[in-house]
């Protein structure tokens, strides 16, 4: 009888079918989990009759598929039936009401919005075999702080998105990319370093992070996507590595408290509204290598702003990067030889 009732159930799963945008910040928080203090104490692992799993890798190790257990506290355990569990499913816990959850190093992989809205869940250990974090994976969950392992190579989009309660997150060196609104309303995070393995920064990754102040950006950053900082009205203080070839639309838009920002020589576009509302800059320096500037790049800005342009004339900048680089800008623009452009000397 007793190995009867630790037999599992090896059942799949449906398909996701996730959403980024279900995991998208709610307009107001809902309503937090009522938890016994007993419950938070540490546990030996969760029955491994709380877990379905199916074999994966030539039945070589086992993904959780769904989480069938009651209690609030979550001890994954690193093998189930004797076969190492290597991976955790999409949306085994979506939803459910925990408020912590160890992940053992056998674990590879944490799939799409395995603990997406458990807004409830407050503490994470992430075992030190994940290499990759999931579309989604967490959420719109309560995690104050996190350190992702040392061999995660990808943060997926939505990773953390709408985790407004976090306030500290530790990116290693090995990780490579991060996803589109990988962060996005992350309004607790004050700071950020991006590690110099990091190549791609992906379209909204710190989108509306209100309340970021400063950001390092690894040296090794080629591409920095659309959005990317949009609305970060708090951000500071940013320095783009020379890494940097591509800045996209709308990447600083709305960043009213940028005061400097060096945009680096090895840079060739720049996109539509790039530094729009950026009104805190006092001046930009375009290099001579950008062949491209999106329409409306400073859109706002003031005559207390200058624009320094890689030509000798506005026109000759016109023929370049199209004229709508202007639209609704009144900012002051030098030539490369500092002089202020007029209407009389514009075109000269």
């Amino acid at each position: 009888m007793a190995e009867t009732a630790r037999k599992i159930n090896f059942a799949g799963k449906r398909s996701a079918g996730i959403v980024i945008a279900e995991l998208l910040p709610l307009t107001r928080c809902p309503e937090k989990i009522s938890i016994e203090s007993g419950n938070t104490q540490k546990q030996k692992y969760s029955p491994e009759t709380d877990f379905k799993a199916t074999p994966v890798d030539g039945g070589k190790g086992v993904m959780i598929t769904e989480y069938i257990g009651t209690s609030f506290v979550v001890n994954i355990p690193p093998k189930i039936q004797n076969i190492p569990v290597t991976a955790i499913g999409e949306l085994v816990f979506y939803g459910k009401a925990i408020i912590s959850a160890t992940i053992p190093n056998s674990v590879k992989s944490i799939g799409t919005a395995a603990f997406g809205r458990c807004i409830g869940l407050t503490s994470v250990i992430i075992g030190n075999s994940v290499t990759s974090i999931g579309d989604g994976a967490f959420g719109r969950s309560s995690l104050t702080s996190i350190i992702i392992p040392n061999n995660v190579t990808s943060i997926g989009e939505g990773a953390f998105s709408g985790c407004t309660g976090l306030t500290s997150i530790t990116i290693p060196n090995s990780v490579t990319s991060i996803g589109g609104v990988a962060f996005y309303g992350c309004t607790g995070l004050t700071s950020i370093t991006i590690p110099n393995s990091v190549i791609f920064i992906g379209g909204g990754a710190f989108y509306e992070c209100t309340g970021l102040t400063s950001i390092t950006i690894g040296s090794n950053v080629t591409f920095i996507g659309e959005r990317a900082f949009y609305k970060c009205a708090s951000l500071a203080s940013v320095i783009i590595p020379d890494s940097v070839t591509s800045i996209g639309w709308y990447a600083f838009r709305g960043c009213a408290s940028l005061t400097s920002i060096t945009i680096p020589s090895g840079v060739t576009s720049i996109g539509d509204s790039a530094f729009n509302g950026c009104t805190g800059l006092n001046s930009i320096i375009i290099p001579s290598g950008v062949t491209s500037i999106g329409d409306s790049a400073f859109y706002d800005w003031t005559a207390s702003q200058t624009i320094k342009i890689p030509f000798a004339t506005i026109a000759a900048a016109n023929t370049v990067w199209g004229s709508a680089w202007r639209s609704s800008c009144s900012a002051v623009i030098k030539n490369n030889a500092g002089v202020i452009m007029t209407q009389q000397n514009e075109n000269v």
